[in-house]
C-alpha cells in the first residue's frame, strides 16, 4: 500500500511542491490582472498586514497614485478597483512568505529529528537556494518597476 510508505519528509516535499505550483498560478493571475505593482513598498514583516479600514486604504491608494503605473496607465482607477488589484498582489506576497515558512519550519524539525537522509541534503539546499533566488528576483522586479 502506497500510503504506508509516506513519511513526514515525503509529506513535506509534496506540500512544498503543491505550494510552489500554487504560487506560480497566483503569480500568473497577479501578472495578467495587472496587479503586480499595486503595493508600493517592500515590507517583509509588516507587509503581511492587510488594510483594515478606509483610512488605511486611502493611505495605500495615495501611495499608488504616486508611481508611474498609476499616472501613465491607471489614472482613472477608483479605490474599489485598486482594492481588487491590491488584494492579488498582497495575496501573492503573503503566500510567498508562507512558502518560506513551509520550507524552513519543517526543515528544522526534519533535521533535528534526523528524518532527512544525508544524500538528500544537497537537493534540499538547492530547493531553498532557488526559493531564495526567486524571492530576490521578485523583490527586484517590484523595486525596478517602481522606479
Amino acid at each position: 500500500m502506497l500510503l504506508g510508505k509516506i513519511n513526514s519528509f515525503s509529506i513535506w516535499l509534496i506540500v512544498l511542491g503543491l505550494s510552489i505550483v500554487s504560487i506560480i498560478l497566483i503569480g500568473g493571475y497577479t501578472r495578467i490582472s495587472d496587479s503586480g505593482l499595486s503595493i508600493t513598498e517592500w515590507l517583509p514583516v509588516s507587509g503581511i498586514l492587510y488594510p483594515m479600514n478606509e483610512a488605511a486604504w486611502e493611505i495605500e491608494f495615495n501611495k499608488y497614485k504616486m508611481i508611474d503605473e498609476f499616472m501613465l496607465v491607471n489614472s482613472s482607477m477608483t479605490l474599489l478597483e485598486f482594492k481588487y488589484i491590491y488584494f492579488w498582489e498582497w495575496f501573492h506576497r503573503t503566500f510567498a512568505r508562507f512558502i518560506g515558512l513551509i520550507y524552513l519550519i519543517p526543515l528544522v524539525y526534519l533535521i533535528i529529528s534526523k528524518k532527512i537522509l544525508r544524500r538528500y541534503f544537497y537537493n534540499i539546499f538547492l530547493i531553498g537556494l532557488l526559493l531564495a533566488i526567486q524571492a530576490i528576483v521578485g523583490w527586484y522586479m517590484v523595486k525596478s518597476g517602481l522606479t
